[in-house]
């Protein structure tokens, strides 16, 4: 049951394999909330981009950015009644994922400043998250959790790349100076099977949006 008392805008922020998609759906359920997913499954360059990165990756990240813009309206909406919470902002593809494979050469210069001047540009059409629940896990954590999952592009990922994400992540999350940030070690808690890190997960959230 939700103690809300207006509509708040949370948004869930990690790397993959940390659990977002899961603290997501948690938190939809106990506050009541409508949660959008980041549909990963539907990126038809996604699998593309890891097969051949510097022909597909900007594609991709074109993806997630044009279904955050497609997202806009509906946030709006929610956030004149409800609120919502959302699986990766706009904010974490920029900072995160752009980044990580321009680094790696998988998005050249000029792609890379095309996506920045892209997001630049329409940042301020975004709505700002009243709150970012910034998941953490250590690197042979997630790797393992990502070959348990059926996702079979993700069985192919190397630890250096996610020790890169980390890096990348944890350096936003240090220099962000506008959005509040609640960070979560998920390694140390269970959000699928116990009751009490369950409970415990919401009300750190509640007592954050305080």
């Amino acid at each position: 049951m939700s103690t809300l008392t207006k509509p708040v805008y949370l948004t869930i922020s990690g790397i993959m394999g940390v659990g977002k998609t899961t603290a997501g759906e948690l938190l939809a359920s106990r506050l009541d909330l409508p949660f959008i997913p980041e549909s990963a499954d539907k990126n038809i360059f996604l699998e593309l981009s890891y097969t051949d990165g510097p022909r597909w990756a900007l594609a991709s990240q074109l993806w997630y950015f044009g279904q955050h813009l497609r997202n806009i309206p509906s946030i709006q909406k929610l956030l004149s009644s409800t609120g919502v919470i959302e699986d990766v902002n706009v904010r974490q593809g920029h900072f995160l994922y752009v980044l990580s494979r321009y680094q790696l050469g998988h998005i050249n210069e000029q792609e890379y400043q095309l996506y920045k001047d892209l997001y630049e540009s329409t940042i301020s059409f975004f709505p700002v998250p009243d709150l970012v629940i910034n998941l953490e896990a250590g690197i042979d954590t997630i790797w393992e959790r990502l070959r348990n999952r059926n996702r079979l592009v993700e069985k192919t990922v190397e630890k250096s790349y996610l020790e890169l994400l980390a890096g990348n992540q944890r350096r936003w999350m240090n220099e962000n100076k506008t959005l509040r940030v609640v960070n979560i070690d998920t390694e140390k808690i269970d959000l699928v099977s116990n009751e009490k890190d369950k409970s415990s997960f919401v009300a750190t959230i509640l007592e954050h949006l305080n």
